[in-house]
């Protein structure tokens, strides 16, 4: 009983090994992951935009970047 696992085993790794490499281990035909990731992570410009308002008669801004959701300045009079 003994003998027949072996057989089996050993007839099952030969088929494996005449089989060749998966597709998994073989080298992607596709283009280089890290040259993809480096085209796409370009600097662009940042969007900013000024806001004003009027307290008591006197006009404030702030300015409010876009890309960020954020305010860069405090409110200053203007």
């Amino acid at each position: 009983m003994k003998k027949k696992y072996c057989r089996l085993l050993f007839t099952l790794l030969l088929i494996l090994a005449a089989l060749g490499p998966t597709s998994a281990l073989a080298a992607p035909d596709g283009p280089d992951l890290s040259q993809t990731q480096a085209e796409s992570n370009t600097e662009r410009a940042e969007m900013t935009q000024w806001k004003y308002k009027y307290v008591d008669g006197v006009r404030y801004k702030r300015l409010w970047s876009i890309t960020y959701s954020r305010w860069l300045t405090d409110w200053t009079p203007c």
